[in-house]
């Protein structure tokens, strides 16, 4: 039986695994999630099969990217000015569980954590793949509330080294891009 629940910094170790599986590794990764989890404003959903996390989706307070981009953080913060801003964190499905709504579900559960934590617009980095061309988190972002897209960015991730991150499919030299939207968290 699936048991979706918030995330705290019990969930580090299993939580870290999915990161660097499915989104990025290298060192930064690990304080990275360590900072987030040890905030009280993180917000977060994971996924319970017994003891094994095969999902998560969580967020955290602010505007900051995975590679810098520090001119379009500054841009979504003069834009939304007024309104407490989150920026996406991660969100992983292990294959063996996707097509089965548990990332529906965690979108919807993250949602209403977010709600809790006074969040009201959401920043996603949607990732665009190099190698299959696909945006992994697209299909879920409609259970989270409208959105306003803010670019498609080509080439986002090809600093990626100098953060001390590493693709999970191009290693230190980056090709993939993102699509940058603001989510109203409704």
């Amino acid at each position: 039986m699936l048991l979706y629940s918030e995330v705290d910094e019990n969930d580090f170790e299993q939580m870290l695994l999915l990161y660097e599986r499915f989104l990025n590794a290298g060192e930064s990764i690990a304080p990275f999630l360590r900072e987030g989890l040890s905030d009280s404003s993180y917000a977060g959903v994971k996924c319970m099969d017994g003891e094994r996390m095969i999902g998560v989706f969580s967020a955290r307070p602010g505007v900051e990217f995975t590679c810098g981009h520090e001119d379009i953080a500054e841009t979504i913060q003069r834009r939304w000015e007024n309104y407490r801003l989150f920026t996406a964190d991660m969100l992983a499905v292990l294959p063996e569980y996707r097509g089965q709504g548990v990332a529906r579900q965690l979108a919807e559960g993250l949602r209403a954590s977010l709600k809790t934590h006074g969040c009201e617009r959401l920043v996603i980095e949607e990732w665009h793949r190099s190698i299959e061309g696909d945006v992994p988190v697209s299909g879920v972002l409609k259970y989270i509330g409208p959105q306003t897209l803010l670019g498609v960015y080509p080439d986002f991730y090809r600093d990626s080294a100098k953060y001390g991150v590493t693709c999970p499919e191009c290693g230190a030299d980056c090709r993939c891009g993102a699509l940058v939207c603001v989510l109203e968290i409704h």
